[in-house]
């Protein structure tokens, strides 16, 4: 019989583990892929941002913001792979995002979406791949753009010290 360890992060005490196809175990090997796996997206997230971050002051905001979009998408799907030993079914930053506000706090400091101004911002960042890709169009300015990076800083940080904790 493998060695098990129950999933726990923070105290964090969930009862009912039913969403999770081991009923909340891990095997020290399936712990250790988790790991592995962690690495790569964080590692991806990283790229995405300092690809992000180098742009500045040119033509390319959209470029910016998409590859700020993109670093979220990564980390975000790599901690809760990590933590939770779940993979999304969908790889949409939509989907990845109200997954992370379902787990974890920090993601509605970081986005808000208490006012409809709240909900615009964070509907035009995730959805600025469909926007430029079927429409061929964006209204984001260099403002936003570093506004976004400053919020997706802060969630590949906040995403690093969970993921540390871990370990």
């Amino acid at each position: 019989m493998q060695n098990k360890e129950r999933i726990v992060h923070n105290g964090l005490k969930v009862h009912n583990w039913k969403f999770h196809r081991n009923d909340g175990f891990r095997t020290m090997k399936g712990i250790e892929k988790a790991r592995k796996v962690w690495q790569q997206n964080s590692n991806n997230a990283n790229g995405y941002f300092h690809g992000g971050y180098a742009i500045d002051d040119s033509e390319e905001v959209v470029i910016k913001v998409l590859l700020h979009n993109k670093a979220i998408e990564h980390v975000g799907r790599g901690l809760i792979e990590l933590v939770y030993g779940f993979k999304p079914y969908e790889n949409s930053l939509s989907h990845i995002y109200n997954l992370c506000c379902s787990f974890w706090y920090f993601p509605n400091d970081i986005f808000p979406r208490t006012t409809e101004e709240d909900k615009l911002v964070f509907r035009e960042f995730v959805h600025l791949v469909e926007n430029v890709h079927d429409k061929g169009l964006s209204y984001i300015d260099w403002g936003e753009a570093y506004r976004y990076e400053k919020r997706c800083e802060r969630f590949i940080n906040q995403c690093n010290m969970i993921a540390n904790e871990m370990f």
